[in-house]
């Protein structure tokens, strides 16, 4: 009797600590994760699908579509389990992870529950992976492949049409115009040397190439060549997705969309949506060649 018992309670302990471990699927099919508080430096303890609600909030505008939110809850979700899946730590800033803010007594908390609640579980598969679930805000008309812009081939983070963004997004359009010798400043500082010389830029600038998703692939300054997303990082432009216009003493920057372009454009999702498409349409027109599982199936 007595060595049953310790057997019993032997497999207890293991299934009791099993649970407690970071990122594991517990028996009532949710995931526990430990996110960092960037302010503080705490660390909070939190139900992932609870955890996604505060990314909704924080992410995607709450006057957005019911589907589109759904949506956007699929691909944080995945997002945030291939993270854990690749043991790397959660926080609430939008640089390392995703936006979060405490969803507790928001107008919006029934709202954003009913998309996370409605797809609970829920992944976005390549071959029975997670995938990488990238989005942004709005892509200016096409997504981008992914190597375009971090020089990683993902064969479901490809180009995109991306129709619709401009219709609904207030500030799409953005303009940055300045000087030839602020220019040089600020591409000096970002190399570190005196890659440009003259102040003379005028007939020394043009766009090369586009990217598949009209975004600027690479721009020679004088002498030198340099990738979108590097001008886009130097000048802090809202998107790749640009033109310019050449003046006697400055350029100008006329920019299209917001964000890197890659994955599920936020805003062609709610264009999308306002046209009729459900969330699974969305995603499977963002995130092309994947399935959707339940996280506890696969």
């Amino acid at each position: 009797m007595k060595k049953f018992l310790f057997i019993f309670l032997g497999i207890f302990l293991i299934y009791a600590l099993y649970k407690e471990i970071p990122g594991n699927i517990s028996s009532n099919n949710s995931k526990k994760i430990f996110m960092t508080v960037s302010k503080t430096n705490d660390i909070v303890e939190l139900d992932l699908e609870e955890y996604l609600k505060g990314v909704l909030l924080a992410e995607m505008p709450m006057s957005f579509s019911l589907e589109a939110l759904k949506a956007q809850a699929v691909a944080s979700r995945t997002y945030t389990i291939k993270k854990l899946e690749n043991g790397d730590a959660i926080c609430d800033n939008s640089a390392h992870c995703q936006a979060w803010v405490d969803p507790t007594g928001s107008e919006y908390y029934e709202k954003i529950s009913e998309a996370v609640e409605e797809t609970c579980g829920e992944e976005l598969t390549y071959l029975g992976e997670p995938i990488e679930a990238f989005f942004h805000s709005a892509s200016g008309g096409a997504t981008e492949n992914s190597e375009n812009v971090w020089a990683t081939k993902k064969p479901y983070l490809v180009s995109v049409e991306s129709p619709g963004e401009e219709e609904i997004m207030q500030n799409f359009y953005s303009t940055l115009e300045i000087t030839y010798e602020d220019l040089i400043k600020k591409i000096n500082a970002y190399k570190g040397t005196q890659l440009i010389t003259t102040s003379k830029l005028k007939d020394k600038i043009k766009i090369l190439s586009r990217t598949n998703g009209k975004h600027v692939k690479e721009i020679k300054i004088q002498n030198s060549t340099f990738s979108g997303t590097e001008i886009r990082n130097i000048l802090e432009l809202r998107s790749t997705n640009f033109n310019i216009e050449l003046t006697n003493n400055s350029i100008i920057f006329n920019v299209s969309g917001y964000g890197h372009g890659v994955g599920m454009s936020q805003y062609g999702a709610e264009a999308m949506a306002k046209s009729g498409s459900t969330y699974k349409e969305i995603l499977s027109h963002y995130y092309p060649g994947t399935s959707l599982k339940k996280y506890n199936s696969i």
